[in-house]
């Protein structure tokens, strides 16, 4: 289960229908705004739910070849 204001590192690894990132962390999907698919991210949790999560990119620790 993620924490809510905690940081997690994790890859971006899709994109949502409306353009959010995807990463996965402990099995569960973190939605995570202006984020390009390849992204090696440090993100703080915002939001958890049961299946999902939101979150912001906190640092970029390397950069998608997109």
């Amino acid at each position: 289960m993620l924490i809510k204001n905690q940081i997690y590192e994790a890859v971006i690894c899709d994109y949502t229908a409306d353009g959010q990132g995807i990463a996965k962390i402990d099995g569960c999907a973190v939605f995570v705004p202006n984020a390009i698919v390849g992204e090696v991210c440090r993100i703080r949790i915002e939001t958890v739910r049961k299946t999902w999560a939101a979150g912001k990119i906190a640092e970029i620790l390397e950069e998608s070849a997109e």
